[in-house]
């Protein structure tokens, strides 16, 4: 999921999903869109356990990024990765969700 929008107080988003693949795919299908996600600098948080702690998940990762000293980059889509299926793995222990937030370029150094 890119997130476009994310409220997590009011529990709305609006999103895109999407589906990695090797090869660029063209469509014509006029109910299709098709995206490319270029590459970027990311801070990186994985959720391992239910979907219902994603909020803390987020918060802990905005958080964590300021703490390491690094910036949100402006005008760009955070979104996240489902590395497991629920529908494959019913225990939600092992379900992993991994959040890329785009950061700047520049790297930060703490306390300097």
């Amino acid at each position: 999921n890119i997130y476009h929008k994310r409220d997590d107080l009011l529990k709305m988003a609006v999103f895109s999903t999407g589906i990695p693949i090797q090869n660029q795919l063209i469509s014509t299908d006029k109910t299709v869109m098709v995206g490319i996600l270029q590459p970027q600098r990311t801070f990186k948080t994985i959720l391992k356990g239910h979907y219902d702690n994603a909020t803390v998940a987020w918060e802990t990762a905005y958080k964590n990024l300021e703490i390491a000293g690094f910036k949100v980059k402006e005008n760009t889509m955070p979104f996240e990765v489902f590395v497991s299926n629920p529908k494959e793995i019913s225990n939600p222990t092992k379900w992993i969700i991994e959040i890329y937030i785009p950061i700047e370029d520049e790297i930060k150094i703490n306390n300097e």
